[in-house]
C-alpha cells in the first residue's frame, strides 16, 4: 500500500508518519513532498521517498505535480493535514488516481472563516467568546483583556491578544478582523474521529500544559465530560469523516469553543499514544472498507489522566562521511 503525505515539515504530518510506521504488518510504503529541500523539511527523512513540490500557493502547478507524483509512485491514499490544501485537493480530487478523505468545501469554507464559525456555532447552543462590534461595547469592569482575529485564517493563526489600556488599539481595526472576548481559562484540543458519514467515534479531550509557538509539548488526556458533550453537538451538526481537531477554552468549568479544524491537530498523535493507532481505524475503514465498532467501545479504551510529553529527534542530510578519527 502507497501513502502520500503533503507538507511533511508539519508536525501534524510527522505524526501521522510515526502512526503509519507502527502499522508493520500492513506494509505500508510513505511518500512525502513538501516545497522545502530534502534535509530541509522535518520528515524528508523519514518517509521511504521524498520529492520537493511546488509551492502551494502555485494552485495550477500544485495540483499537476500531485497528478504525475500519484501515478508514477501508484499513490493508494493521499493524507493531507493542510486546510488550503484540503480545499484545492477537494475540487481536484477527480484528477488524483488515488484515495481521499475530505469534508464537503462548505465545511472546510465554514471552519476557516472564524467568524462566521463562531456565529453559527453560537446558533446551535455551544458556548462561543462574546463578539464585539465596537470597543465601546466592552465593559471594561469585566475584561482586561480583547482577542484580535482574523476573520478568515487557518488554524490558530491570525490571532493578537490586546491589553485594553493599550491607547493604539483602535489603530487595529480592519475588515480583516474582527473582536473576540478573551478567555482567561485553561486550553483544551480535543482529537476528533468519524466515519464516513460523519458519526463521531473517538472524542479525546486533551488539557495543553505545555505550548511553544502554537504546538503543544506537554498535555494531559482528560475526560472532561462538558467538553466531549459539547464535541457531541457539533458533530451532530456538522458532518466531518476522518479526523479533525477542536479547540476550548475552560472557565469555570464551562467550555468556550474557540475553532475547529478540519485536519489531524499538530499533536493528535498524543490521543493515540494513550488509548490506540487511529491509523488503524482510517485505513481500515476508509481504505479496506470495513466496519467500525461502537463510540463506547472506542473511548473505553483510552488511558484518561495520561500525560504526553513530545521531545526532539534529530535528522541529518547528507549522511556524514566517515572519518579517520576512532574514539579509543
Amino acid at each position: 500500500m502507497n501513502v502520500l503525505l503533503p507538507q511533511v515539515h508539519y508536525f501534524s504530518s510527522i505524526g501521522l508518519l510515526k502512526l503509519l510506521r507502527q502499522l508493520s504488518n500492513l506494509s505500508i510504503r510513505i511518500v512525502g513532498c513538501s516545497s522545502l529541500e530534502k534535509g530541509m523539511a522535518n520528515g524528508s527523512m523519514l518517509v521511504d521517498k521524498y520529492y520537493v513540490s511546488p509551492d502551494l500557493k502555485e494552485k495550477e502547478q500544485y495540483v499537476r505535480f500531485l497528478q504525475k507524483l500519484c501515478v508514477k509512485e501508484k499513490i493508494d491514499f493521499l493524507i493531507s493535514s493542510d486546510e488550503e490544501e484540503l480545499k484545492l485537493i477537494k475540487k481536484n480530487e477527480y484528477l488524483l488516481n488515488c484515495r481521499t478523505i475530505i469534508p464537503d468545501l462548505q465545511i472546510i469554507s465554514l471552519f476557516t472563516d472564524k467568524l462566521l464559525a463562531t456565529n453559527e456555532l453560537g446558533e446551535i447552543g455551544v458556548t462561543v467568546p462574546t463578539i464585539y462590534t465596537d470597543l465601546c461595547s466592552i465593559d471594561l469592569n469585566q475584561n482586561s483583556k480583547i482577542i484580535f482575529r482574523q476573520k478568515r485564517s487557518f488554524g490558530s493563526q491570525g490571532i493578537w491578544i490586546a491589553d485594553l489600556k493599550d491607547k493604539y488599539i483602535p489603530n487595529h481595526f480592519s475588515n480583516q478582523n474582527f473582536i473576540q472576548e478573551f478567555i482567561d481559562g485553561e486550553e483544551y484540543t480535543v482529537d476528533i474521529f468519524c466515519d464516513r458519514h460523519g458519526i463521531l467515534k473517538v472524542c479525546i479531550p486533551r488539557k495543553r500544559l505545555d505550548i511553544r509557538n502554537g504546538i503543544t509539548y506537554k498535555c494531559k488526556i482528560e475526560k472532561h465530560m462538558a467538553i466531549i458533550e459539547t464535541c457531541k453537538v457539533i458533530y451532530s451538526h456538522f458532518k466531518i469523516p476522518g479526523f479533525s481537531n477542536v479547540q476550548f477554552r475552560v472557565k469555570d468549568s464551562v467550555p468556550y469553543f474557540i475553532e475547529l479544524n478540519p485536519r489531524f491537530a499538530g499533536t493528535g498523535i498524543a490521543s493515540s499514544l494513550a488509548s490506540f493507532n487511529v491509523m488503524l481505524l482510517y485505513i481500515n475503514h476508509f481504505y479496506k472498507n470495513q466496519q467500525l465498532e461502537s463510540y463506547d467501545f472506542y473511548m473505553n479504551a483510552v488511558a484518561w489522566d495520561s500525560i504526553i510529553t513530545r521531545f526532539y529527534e534529530e535528522t541529518i542530510y547528507p549522511k556524514k562521511k566517515e572519518t579517520f578519527y576512532k574514539q579509543p
